[in-house]
């Protein structure tokens, strides 16, 4: 009974359409939703930041609203649809936010910002659209890692500490002469930072399995029983602005140290298969060149890894 139903609402009626949901401005209050959508089924903090409230509500049989709430009213609605129509839901929205402005493409289909700079609004492939409040998402941003630094001690892998963290840490050790990174960097032999704080590495272990032109790594952990591999990620702060790369390592390597001497970067791999042992001395640039393109092949990456470390340390074994 139910699927002929559904079959009905989306042939006949399209009531899967996001054009068939009523949709509350971006700064209405909370109780000016609930009074259009009912009582919501999920109220709670934002974990990533706990000053923000999520509310989830039914918008129609076919479609949720995830909606966050700062300050006292609507930052930011996210709409997820039982079955959507990317094309026709994403001309509904901007359609519906427009007001008096226009909007710029930031990136065709997926992408876009209100002309008077006020909204943003994104799309994704998994029937999701969402609009929000350009300085909110700032904000959101800010205290994300301000709250990821609160619970810096309690990690239980410091070396997968956000990106966006290292960035401020590096900032406050530059600037407020902080000694959080150096006290990050003692909780682990695979994070080493620059006596001036500006580059700092971090070798992690990231989820990797194998396609048809090699291996892909993701920058995620590993969870138990999947494949993975090391990476070392580097993280470069200056007042302009800062920048994070990664050189991805073949499975059978294992990154024995990386430090800073002498005004040089020193790293030693070991092939785990031989237990040969490779050296790489340089500037940042030259640990961040090592990693390939993603996916790769881990043969043709110790061919490459051989021919760095001859030029750059005579003495690999």
């Amino acid at each position: 009974m139910f699927e002929f139903r559904q079959f009905v609402d989306f042939n006949i009626f399209g009531r899967h359409r996001l054009e068939q949901v009523r949709m509350p401005p971006l700064g209405s209050t909370i109780d000016q939703v609930i009074r259009l959508y009912g009582e919501p089924i999920k109220t709670a903090p934002f974990e990533e930041a706990p000053d923000i409230t999520e509310y989830v509500f039914s918008a129609s049989p076919y479609h949720e609203a995830v909606i966050y709430e700062w300050e006292d009213k609507v930052q930011s609605i996210t709409y997820w649809s039982a079955k959507g129509e990317p094309t026709r839901d994403l001309n509904c929205m901007l359609d519906r936010y427009r007001e008096d402005s226009e909007w710029q493409v930031l990136q065709p289909g997926y992408l876009y910002q209100r002309a008077d700079g006020k909204f943003r609004l994104w799309c994704s492939a998994i029937s999701a659209i969402g609009i929000a409040y350009v300085d909110y998402l700032s904000a959101q941003a800010d205290m994300k890692t301000a709250h990821e630094l609160k619970q810096l001690d309690h990690l239980s892998d410091v070396t997968w500490v956000s990106n966006k963290v290292v960035h401020e840490l590096q900032r406050q050790f530059v600037e407020e002469r902080s000694t959080r990174l150096k006290d990050l960097a003692s909780r682990s032999d695979r994070i080493a930072i620059s006596p001036d704080g500006k580059d700092v590495f971090i070798v992690r272990h990231h989820h990797a399995y194998e396609v048809e032109e090699g291996l892909r790594e993701l920058n995620s952990p590993p969870k138990a029983g999947e494949g993975s591999t090391q990476v070392i990620n580097c993280f470069s702060w200056s007042e302009d602005g800062s920048s994070w790369g990664k050189a991805p390592l073949p499975r059978n390597a294992h990154v024995e140290y990386l430090r800073f001497e002498e005004g040089l970067w020193h790293l030693q791999i070991r092939r785990t298969t031989d237990d040969r042992i490779f050296r790489f001395k340089g500037p940042t640039k030259f640990i961040r060149s090592l990693g390939p393109l993603n996916p790769f092949r881990e043969a043709e990456v110790w061919r490459e890894l051989e021919k760095d470390a001859e030029s750059s340390a005579p003495s690999t074994e």
